[in-house]
């Protein structure tokens, strides 16, 4: 192989060779994905306005090991921000495959892990739905963090949970006493689920000088550090509380979305099977509603691509992810599937020519582009940074 694993100016002819595109001003640069499965010849993935990329394959295929090296390659021209729902990433894209031919890693960068928000940061209705609250008990929860009354503390917060009016003739006294302006009464059975819920996610904010976990203001770390990596498996309490990541996740982006038409960043969103599930279900069979986080990145694949954006979703299968935001994703990265799974004809005509190489580790993927109606199959490469193996 004659050129590196990343490049943002390739000479126009092997732009045309490989891509099937003239060079254009949104195309930004481009990342070597690995070489064609039928001739000698390497593929690569141009990264271009409104280019939004989504990475299916069932468990254990190698997400991970095709899409940690893109995120490497991407970063030598754009700004990355990962969202890393289970803590990988970091130990991986900031090391060096010293087997690769080209070994590359993420430099100029800052890791954000052990950090906590303050209660009362979570300012609208869609934070609380990302905690998992339904969608009654979260207007709830919106009118009563934003109360002046308890100024962030806990313990005046579940006062005033356990407070609330369940009949309207005591409403009006309930704001009075509380400075809210609630203006109906909650339902008793909606007001025990919220309570058993927040007894759930008190534990995740912010709670004084003693908390020792940090405070991060993402926006200013946006600005100051090339690349993000985003732990949100807390290593305290562990990811088991899907709630937490998710709405984390939305309140970060919201503090970054500001700079979006000068960042023009790249963002990861690594488990989107969880982060930005489907509204109907989440993989372990339970609700989810439109969270803070589901809201910001339709408008991010959207809006966003005039400005530059980019989005990179990497699940196990596209029935996982919300239907308004999969419309927005022209490029499929497209390993095995789980042949169990609801795969549509075109998806099942897909698996059924992709290979495994035994005993190599090499794994046939699909490069589909529906914007230029482009079909490539492909062996990935040997990763230029650290990746997780299944040997």
């Amino acid at each position: 192989m004659g050129f590196p694993y990343w490049s943002a100016q390739l000479p126009s002819a092997l732009f045309h060779a490989h891509a099937g595109v003239g060079m254009t001003s949104d195309i930004k640069g481009r990342a070597l994905l690995g070489n064609n499965a039928y001739k000698q010849e390497v593929v690569y993935l141009d990264i271009r306005n409104g280019g939004n990329i989504v990475c299916l394959a069932a468990p254990r295929y190698g997400k991970g090991a095709l899409c940690k090296p893109l995120a490497v390659q991407v970063s030598k021209f754009k700004k990355v921000c990962i969202f890393d729902y289970k803590g990988e990433w970091a130990a991986h894209i900031t090391q060096y495959n010293s087997l690769a031919q080209y070994p590359e890693r993420l430099v100029d960068f800052f890791i954000a892990d052990n950090f906590a928000f303050a209660i009362t940061d979570f300012n609208q209705v869609g934070d609380w739905v990302g905690f998992g609250f339904q969608d009654d008990a979260a207007q709830f929860m919106y009118k009563i963090v934003r109360s002046i009354y308890h100024n962030g503390e806990i313990d005046r917060i579940r006062e005033m949970i356990k407070k609330l009016p369940v009949r309207d003739d005591d409403v009006d006294s309930f704001n009075s006493d509380y400075g809210t302006d609630l203006l109906v009464a909650i339902h008793t059975a909606s007001k025990g689920a919220l309570g058993r819920r927040f007894e759930v996610v008190q534990r995740f904010f912010w709670t004084g000088v003693s908390d020792v976990r940090q405070r991060l203001d993402f926006w200013q770390l946006w600005r100051d550090y090339k690349h993000l990596i985003i732990d949100l498996s807390d290593r305290r309490d562990g990811f088991r509380d899907i709630g937490k990541a998710r709405a984390y996740a939305g309140l970060i982006l919201r503090q970054m979305s500001i700079t979006f038409d000068y960042t023009q960043g790249f963002f990861v969103i690594e488990e989107g099977s969880q982060l930005l599930a489907n509204l109907e279900r989440l993989a372990d069979g339970s609700v989810v509603g439109y969270s803070e986080f589901h809201k910001l990145v339709e408008r991010l694949v959207t809006l966003s691509p005039k400005q530059g954006v980019n989005l990179l979703i990497l699940a196990q299968s596209r029935r996982q992810l919300y239907t308004n935001i999969l419309v927005y994703l022209p490029i499929q990265l497209i390993g095995r599937l789980n042949p169990l799974d609801d795969l549509t004809e075109f998806e099942k005509g897909l698996n059924e020519q992709l290979r495994v190489y035994p005993g190599t580790g090499r794994r046939e993927w699909w490069l589909v582009d529906t914007f230029y109606n482009l079909q490539v199959k492909f062996v990935a490469a040997l990763p230029c940074c650290g990746f997780e193996t299944n040997r």
